[in-house]
Order: C-alpha cells, then structure tokens, then sequence
C-alpha cells in the first residue's frame, strides 16, 4: 500500500520524483531550493522595502505567497490539496487547512494584530501564531524561511 504523505506520490511533483513541478524545470531538489531560496530572497528583499499593507486576512496573505513564489512554483498562492508530512511529523489534515487558517486570522485580526503588547506578551503571541501556522503548513511549500 503507498503511503500518500510520501513525496515520490505527491499530485504536486514530477512523475516519480519528489521534486515538485516547477516552471524552472528543475528535477533536483538541491538545484531547485537554491534557486527558490534566491528568488523569494530578491522578492521578500522588495515586499520589505515597500512595506507590506493591506486587510491581512486570507486573500492577503494568499497573495503575498503568490508574489513570492509565483515564478517559481504553479500553486503558489493556493492553499495546498494534500496531506504533508516531514519526517514522522504530519502536518495539518488538508481538508481543514482552509477553515483552521480563517480561524487563526480571525483571531489574529480580534487580537488587533499583536499591536500594543510589550515584549514579552508579545514574544508568546508570535510563538503562539508561528507554531499553529507551522501545523497548519497551509502551503505545498514556502510555509516558512528556508534554514
């Protein structure tokens, strides 16, 4: 029985590949990471200069994952369709990616996006959003800054 959170079977990679399909049309992963790592340094290099402004509910920050990988990667900007793991860790079920992640930036959003708490409140809070983000692993790829 195949495993489907193994890559080699994901909907998102090359036939027999873990590589993910991609419009470099890189099949090796070494390759492609470095190449995705330059690119969304240059983008985010720009998202920051400009500033980042907007509603910063879903349809925002799905399109900041547009910007950042969209000449790298087909779905970017689209929350992922399958089940993920790294390791034995498996991340959030896909069919919940969608309603977990208007829950957290409602909350978010109810929580005045963190504005005003001193340091240490707010050092909990990230810590807080940045591991149920990292559960839910929304994305295919490009959840979080490569190492």
């Amino acid at each position: 029985m195949r495993d489907l959170y193994e890559p080699r079977n994901s909907k998102y990679s090359y036939e027999d590949s873990e590589v993910l399909i991609n419009y470099l049309d890189i099949h090796n992963t070494k390759d492609l990471l470095y190449y995705e790592a330059k690119i969304t340094a240059a983008k985010s290099l720009g998202l920051r200069q400009r500033g980042i402004t907007g509603n910063f509910d879903k349809a925002h920050y799905l399109s900041i994952h547009q910007y950042l990988f969209e000449d790298i990667y087909p779905f970017a900007g689209k929350l992922r369709e399958e089940n993920i793991s790294k390791g034995e860790f498996r991340f959030a079920q896909w069919e919940y990616v969608e309603q977990e992640l208007d829950r957290l930036l409602e909350q978010l959003k109810q929580e005045n996006f963190l504005g005003g708490l001193d340091k240490e409140n707010l050092a909990k809070r990230l810590a807080y959003y940045l591991s149920e983000m990292n559960v839910l692993h929304p994305f295919r790829e490009g959840n979080r800054k490569n190492k």
